[in-house]
């Protein structure tokens, strides 16, 4: 055989080789978090992996820190996407300037995110929405000034929610039980299908929630709500008949 026939089957052997081998590094890197890709808003992310949890705690404050002390950022309410269906194993996204900021701490079965800017870091947080948290199933969420979106929660476990000062958005869930706490000012909206057995809920003052009739819900069970909140039922006239006899 000629020389260069060997040079080429050679090449032929070593490229497929060589994408296989960068593939397996690649794996490897990606399994310890360490790979960046793009999330649907274009903006580059990085993957983390978690311990398993069963709550989560989020505070959308940004805190800054002044030597000892923790000052808040008026008027910087952040957000956090929380998905709970198709995921197996807990873990986090966030773009690589957001966990500059990102504080996660796991307590027992509870994990607590927040924020803490740097001085020199100022001015380059705003506007990224990031930061996303996956998790197999959760028993409770209590979110404060902060903005959230809810998907999934297609499970058997009851869930509580207790919102305080921050607006919350729920799609597509699937519960035995639901329970809201709406604290002054909050709301909650329930949209998009889905299916709750039992609605529990306290509003507080100026506390809102929103419920879109294409939500399938058993029944109602309020517990305190004040003069002020408010409650709507949206969607077809035709259909709210099934949404009424549910409030009985």
């Amino acid at each position: 055989m000629k020389k260069s026939n060997k040079l080429l089957i050679a090449l032929f052997l070593f490229i497929p080789a060589s994408i296989l081998f960068h593939n397996f590094l690649l794996g490897r890197e990606f399994a310890k978090g360490n790979i960046q890709r793009f999330n649907t808003e274009g903006i580059k992310v990085r993957q983390q992996s978690l311990q398993p949890f069963r709550h989560v705690v989020y505070d959308g404050i940004l805190w800054y820190k002044s030597g000892d002390n923790l000052l808040n950022i008026s008027g910087e309410h952040q957000k956090l996407t929380l998905l709970t269906a198709g995921s197996t194993t807990p873990y986090f996204v966030v773009s690589p300037m957001l966990e500059k900021y990102l504080k996660i701490e796991q307590r027992n079965d509870t994990l607590f995110v927040s924020h803490e800017v740097k001085g020199q870091m100022m001015g380059e947080y705003y506007d990224d929405k990031s930061l996303k948290v996956y998790a197999p199933e959760l028993s409770s969420i209590t979110v404060r000034y902060a903005e959230i979106d809810m998907y999934g929660f297609a499970q058997d476990v009851p869930v509580k929610i207790h919102v305080q000062r921050s607006s919350c958005s729920i799609f597509g869930l699937s519960l035995p039980k639901l329970d809201l706490e709406l604290e002054e000012s909050a709301h909650c909206s329930i949209l998009l299908n889905g299916r709750v057995d039992t609605l529990g809920y306290q509003l507080d003052k100026n506390a809102s929630l929103t419920i879109s009739n294409d939500i399938g819900i058993g029944a109602f069970r309020p517990g305190k709500i004040d003069s002020l909140a408010t409650i709507s039922l949206s969607g077809r006239a035709g259909n709210m008949s099934e949404v009424l006899k549910a409030v009985k």
